[in-house]
């Protein structure tokens, strides 16, 4: 079965567990306690109901969670980064066409950046973010450049 410890006297070692399925009271001593540490108010719990006792009771188990931050030397909380060279290539692509004969060159350089922000990226992926930025950045500077040599022709 499983419930909520309900109370706990550390002084006669005895306990009260709620049980969720019947909202019965089972009682415990430290004896049958089979958890981390001391038994704590609040925790969830798992037992073998005999009558009004509670016996081999354990800790529920928790579903393991996801991290969602990564924490530096110091246990502040990092933030994830656009990658500069992803934001670079993007503008470099944004801008290419204002330098009608130069178009070409400043699409290759933004591939160039785009190809440093996916390394970037990959490198340090907990701190940095961008890598589809990137990846349009580079389809749009190719896009670009054969629109350009396709019109020329």
């Amino acid at each position: 079965m499983q419930g909520k410890l309900e109370s706990f006297d550390d002084d006669a070692q005895r306990g009260v567990i709620v049980g969720d399925d019947d909202g019965h009271r089972y009682w415990f001593t430290l004896a049958d306690w089979r958890g981390r540490g001391l038994p704590r108010e609040g925790t969830r719990l798992r037992f073998d109901a005999r009558g009004e006792r509670a016996e081999q009771v354990f800790d529920a188990p928790v579903p393991q969670r996801v991290a969602r931050h990564t924490r530096d030397d110091q246990g502040r909380v990092k933030s994830s980064l656009l990658s500069p060279w992803a934001v670079a290539a993007l503008v470099l692509v944004a801008v290419a066409p204002l330098f009608a004969v130069w178009m070409p060159l400043v699409d290759a350089l933004a591939v160039l950046m785009a190809w440093a922000g996916i390394r970037q990226v990959r490198r340090a992926p907990a701190r940095y973010k961008g890598q589809a930025l990137c990846g349009a950045a580079i389809a749009i500077a190719v896009l670009s450049v054969l629109s350009t040599g396709l019109l020329a022709l």
